[in-house]
Order: C-alpha cells, then structure tokens, then sequence
C-alpha cells in the first residue's frame, strides 16, 4: 500500500517536528552542568595550577574581583560539593567560592566545563 498527497505530508511533518523536539530536549539537557560536572571541574581547576594551564582573561580578572567585594552569601550556595557560586553562565556555575576569587582558578574552571560542553 503507498500513500500519497495528504497523508504522506502528514507523515513528513510530524517525522520532522518529532526530529526537532528530539535535538531541542537534547539540547536543553546539555545546558545543566551536573553535580559531578562541577566536581570534577573544581578538583581540576584547583589541580590545574601548572604548565599549560589557561592564562586568565578579563572576564576571569573582573570576576574574581567580584567575588572577593561580594556581600558574604550575595552570590553563594551551599551544595554537595560545598560552596559554590550560583550564575546563569554555566561555564561558572558551581565553581566554589574560594576559587572564584582567583583569576587562574576561574581560567581552569570554565577551560574544563567548555570541554565538557558547557
């Protein structure tokens, strides 16, 4: 049996909105780092003091000042990995507290969760 006209572009559409739903819940996960993402990036971060570790930029330099003239809790939570900072930038989100007063820290912090896609 073959379908043709209406019901074969019915078929179409839907195969094609189901695709795109597919990648946009896809994506959507992939913009959450998890509690073992933010783990591992601060023990790599507080690791990744040596040679080849990423040079800070000025967003890692204003950022750690930030951190450091902050209201104490302004910008902190408590969470299974400690302290962390709280922001809506993923590539810092959960980066602890005590390094996100250190440019070279926030380098490596964020350096590790570009590459695990964030």
């Amino acid at each position: 049996m073959s379908l043709h006209g209406p019901a074969q572009r019915r078929i179409a559409v839907t195969a094609a909105v189901m695709a795109a739903l597919r990648l946009m819940v896809g994506t959507a996960h992939g913009e959450v780092p998890t509690t073992r993402d933010v783990a591992e990036c601060n023990h790599e971060a507080r690791q990744g003091s040596g040679v080849g570790a990423p040079s800070p930029n000025q967003k890692d330099e204003s950022g750690a000042e930030g951190a450091r003239s902050a209201r104490p809790g302004a910008v902190e939570r408590l969470d299974a990995t400690g302290r962390s900072t709280r922001s809506p930038d993923p590539q810092i989100d959960g980066m602890d507290s005590g390094g996100a007063k250190d440019p070279a820290f926030r380098a490596a912090y964020r350096t590790c969760m570009r590459k695990k896609g964030f």
